[in-house]
């Protein structure tokens, strides 16, 4: 995998209840492999969060979840190169 580093967004944050994402039909990360990122949208989470379902907590830990696994396998991969 490509390191982190490569892309000089691989650690922003995403605060759901941002208006920004009524309308966002983006993932949370674009190129994120997680099942999050590629069946849901930052609108979808967003409506969930703001109806307290308790669905975004579960798919947002998933994907945070996903993300700190891919962060140490990339670390990992640079400490061998």
């Amino acid at each position: 995998g490509a390191s982190p580093s490569a892309n000089p967004d691989w650690f922003t944050f995403k605060y759901i209840n941002s208006e920004a994402y009524v309308r966002a039909d983006k993932p949370v990360y674009e190129g994120c492999d997680c099942p999050v990122c590629s069946k849901f949208s930052l609108a979808y989470l967003y409506h969930l969060y703001k109806l307290q379902d308790p669905s975004y907590f579960r798919l947002a830990t998933q994907h945070n979840l996903r993300f700190m696994v891919k962060l140490m396998e990339d670390l990992r991969e640079d400490a061998r190169s």
